[in-house]
């Protein structure tokens, strides 16, 4: 357990935080503060250890509101069960003041000449929808994504029509304005990975939102698979040679593995 955490100086910036005590006032801040307290300095924290820890100063419900309706916390993908907090709104741009060696002094001066302290002005960078996006749908993502697909509870859909999912959860962040709470690419691959299990309402609307995809998908070609010039193609892909035959009209091929799957299974 460490002895002390980081809190950040910009925490009453966030609008998470600003809506946080809208809502409920400098109470609520106390008791965010105390659960953002065990969770870094436990590197973790399970829901009924912070009911012990506030069992006293709040009550369940008070507490589970603060957890789940602010995207102040998320469950670590690795431990479904395990609570960690999202870093807090910071300022967009800093001053970085810098002061420059002075030459040494010879002789008897009277008066040294200081020189100004330049400021320069370093901008964070502004990160859009696009760079979300990007985060999402890179390559370099694939060994993060097996575990977001199979703690989604829907893996097949969800590997099938990973693109259209990003889009519904951007469309879904945009809506709600809350893409301004992601600052990099680990707070965005947690968004996404919390947003898309079926334990909560989001995953559940994604999850129809990939079906009805999926169903249009069938019926505007319901024989997707097709051969030309002796080759075999799936939704205008050529196939291995020695691709197996399709078992039924809602299996998908898999590039990747060389086999086809049931979507719905």
């Amino acid at each position: 357990m460490k002895p002390w955490i980081k809190l950040e100086t910009t925490i009453l910036s966030d609008p998470r935080i600003q809506r946080l005590m809208d809502e409920m006032g400098v109470k609520g801040l106390g008791i965010y503060v105390i659960i953002r307290m065990m969770c870094d300095a436990n590197e973790g924290c399970m829901y009924p250890d912070l009911c012990r820890g506030c069992g006293d100063l709040t009550s369940r419900k008070m507490l589970r509101r603060i957890i789940d309706e602010y995207d102040l916390f998320y469950e670590d993908v690795e431990n479904p069960h395990v609570l960690r907090a999202y870093v807090c709104a910071r300022a967009s741009v800093r001053a970085i003041t810098r002061e420059p060696a002075r030459e040494p002094v010879r002789g008897p001066v009277r008066e040294i000449a200081r020189a100004p302290k330049p400021t320069e002005e370093i901008e964070i960078e502004n990160i859009d929808i696009d760079n979300i996006r990007e985060w999402l749908m890179s390559p370099n993502n694939l060994p993060w994504r097996e575990p977001v697909m199979m703690h989604s509870g829907y893996s097949s859909l969800l590997k099938t029509y990973w693109a259209d999912a990003v889009e519904f959860f951007l469309q879904h962040m945009m809506a709600q304005d809350k893409l301004s709470a992601i600052y990099n690419e680990h707070e965005a691959r947690q968004y996404f990975s919390n947003f898309s299990r079926l334990s909560i309402g989001s995953g559940l609307r994604l999850k129809e939102h990939l079906q009805e995809r999926a169903e249009k998908a069938l019926q505007a070609s319901p024989s997707a698979l097709h051969e030309q010039n002796g080759i075999q193609y799936y939704n205008g892909r050529p196939l291995p040679a020695d691709a197996p035959s399709r078992p039924s009209d809602t299996a998908e091929w898999d590039e990747a593995s060389g086999t086809w799957f049931e979507l719905y299974k």
